[in-house]
């Protein structure tokens, strides 16, 4: 008998139920994380906007001032270097810092009764405000891109100055999200690399490519792709910390207690249901 026959075929952590479950829950969170930032930052920049005396309209995708071109931002409706500032910069780098204090302060938030997932997603949503509209702003010049385009940087600048704070993203994700997703799980999830791949899947990267999709599809559909491509950047992260913690043992500290076997949490759906109500209440 050789050792080929000795390998015992994977048994997967969960049931397909359970695979389920996990999936709708995170992607629930994610949905729910995705707008805990995104509605306080419309109205952040509405406010500043209507300080700048820009006559801002509000949508449920983002506010709009005025008539603009694409490559005349500055020109109409009294813009400045400073009103863009105030409008479209000053609430993504709010988020950014508190997406940063939120991951330092993780495990007291857990202690006091902040799902470990609902933490996680809210982070990297709000990350990727900054981090990640700068990339997308120079595809489309909205929002962080109109920051850019105002101070006159050509776009061999804008393009490094957006790669630049889009591998800042990927480092602090590669940084603190680990140790969110791996602390003190299941020994099995902790030493086993197939086992850690299989966490992973259906902990983070399907209920990104889940919540996702289905929040560039609202936008999409408007046309708003702007929002598409930070969700695909935010995938690109998700991506990048399956491929380097899948083979990697975590180490990790502190305890959580077991969980339980994963099971549909309709107060998820609940609260999702609530966000939507709530954004037609300020929206429509």
């Amino acid at each position: 008998m050789t050792d080929e026959d000795d390998i015992q075929p994977y048994q997967p952590i969960w049931t397909a139920q359970e695979r389920l479950a996990l999936v709708i829950n995170n992607a629930c969170l994610a949905i729910i994380g995705y707008y805990l930032v995104r509605i306080p930052l419309i109205l952040i920049s509405y406010f500043f906007a209507k300080l700048e005396d820009l006559r801002p309209v509000l949508h449920y995708y983002g506010i709009t001032i005025g008539q603009l071109a694409d490559d005349s931002v500055i020109q109409g409706a009294g813009w400045t270097g400073g009103s863009t500032i105030a409008a479209f910069f000053i609430g993504p780098l709010v988020f950014a810092f508190a997406a940063f204090y939120i991951l330092q302060r993780w495990e007291f938030l857990w202690n006091n009764g902040i799902s470990l997932g609902l933490i996680l997603w809210t982070s990297l949503h709000g990350f990727s405000r900054l981090l990640c509209g700068a990339v997308a702003g120079v595809f489309i010049p909205k929002f962080v891109g109109l920051v850019f385009l105002s101070t006159g940087l050509n776009l061999g600048i804008r393009i490094l100055l957006s790669v630049l704070l889009f591998g800042l993203f990927l480092a602090l994700a590669k940084q603190f999200l680990p140790p969110l997703l791996f602390n003190s799980r299941a020994q099995r999830v902790a030493e086993e690399e197939d086992a850690r791949a299989e966490f992973v899947r259906y902990s983070l990267f399907l209920p990104w490519l889940a919540s996702s999709t289905f929040i560039s599809l609202i936008h999409a559909i408007r046309g708003h792709y702007y929002e598409v491509i930070i969700q695909f950047l935010i995938g690109i992260v998700v991506l990048t910390i399956y491929h380097n913690f899948r083979p990697q043992k975590p180490e990790y500290n502190v305890p959580i207690p077991d969980q339980g076997r994963p099971r549909i949490d309709f107060r998820l759906w609940v609260a999702t249901a609530l966000i939507f109500v709530l954004i037609f209440l300020i929206f429509f």
